[in-house]
């Protein structure tokens, strides 16, 4: 946990600690409309990422019904495939139920601590068979 030095609440590392600054920083990346030829691709992005010794995970929350779109179902798919691991969250932080899904798997309910249990899995996985090259 750290100490935000303007509110002085506590938050959790990886945390949106200061929510103007962070929608101050957004970019509209629509002028970059016609830049990737004549195809629907726009910049897309993803909720968190860890790298650990060349071993990438890659998370996306969703709404508890929600879904991804075409242009992120195939960037994360794709990810997968090249040997990234990829979960998505469905549900609210704050309250259950949450599902997850890891690619290229379906989705089933899960509890914070199974969550917590595949990414700590993840990393002593990555901890220790690092990526040459």
């Amino acid at each position: 946990m750290l100490q935000d030095e303007e509110e002085g609440e506590v938050v959790g590392r990886g945390a949106i600690r200061n929510l103007e600054a962070f929608a101050a920083a957004r970019w509209d990346w629509s002028f970059l409309e016609g830049c990737f030829g004549q195809t629907r691709i726009s910049p897309s992005d993803i909720d968190a990422c860890v790298e650990r010794n060349g071993h990438f995970l890659w998370i996306e929350n969703k709404p508890l019904n929600g879904g991804l779109d075409t242009g992120q179902f195939i960037l994360l798919s794709r990810l997968r495939k090249r040997g990234d691991t990829v979960i998505i969250l469905y549900g609210r932080q704050e309250e259950p139920p949450w599902f997850m899904q890891i690619l290229p798997n379906p989705k089933k309910r899960v509890e914070m601590r199974d969550i917590r249990a595949y990414v700590s899995a993840w990393f002593n996985w990555a901890d220790g068979t690092p990526v040459h090259g």
